[in-house]
């Protein structure tokens, strides 16, 4: 079997023997024989068909393939990058709860204190016993209860009356 990946030498030309006087034809005959030997050499190192649709296939495959991690080099997050982002995630949601449970505290705190204060008042009004009488964890007087929780009340603003006369009236 002949090693098709290393190339033949050029066949040699044979000599004209001396007694031939026909130069010219001999030469042609030589080429001649010459191109064809070299175009079966060129024709049995050429890929099939099948050999070159399978080497275009592999080119364009790699082609793409080298055009898809470009493109996606864009999007694509490093590892920092993507422990930043969820470290940054996981603050804004420990945030989030701490806010959330601040606000539960405050508002039971709230419901606690009105309530007592509801109470309280509930008590002083119902009550039909000495009204000078204190009441349970308050001072002697009702209005220290109100104080006392931090709660003050206006006083009501006195109204003035003015009337504006027109100067129609003025001039007569």
């Amino acid at each position: 079997m002949v090693d098709k990946s290393t190339p033949r030498p050029k066949r040699p030309l044979t000599f004209i023997s001396e007694g031939a006087s026909d130069i010219q034809t001999q030469k042609a005959k030589e080429e001649h024989e010459q191109n064809k030997y070299e175009h079966e050499r060129q024709r049995r190192r050429r890929k099939t068909l099948q050999d070159q649709l399978r080497a275009n296939a592999i080119n364009k495959q790699k082609v793409f393939k080298k055009q898809v991690r470009e493109k996606e080099k864009f999007n694509r997050l490093s590892k920092s990058e993507l422990q930043f982002f969820k470290d940054a995630d996981r603050d804004r949601q420990q945030t989030q709860k701490k806010e959330d449970n601040y606000l539960q505290s405050g508002l039971a705190e709230f419901e606690r204190k009105k309530k007592m204060l509801e109470r309280r008042n509930n008590k002083i009004l119902n009550s039909t016993d000495d009204a000078s009488a204190p009441i349970e964890g308050t001072s002697q007087h009702p209005r220290s209860l109100t104080q006392s929780l931090g709660i003050v009340k206006k006083k009501p603003k006195r109204k003035i009356h003015v009337s504006l006369k027109s100067l129609d009236d003025h001039t007569q």
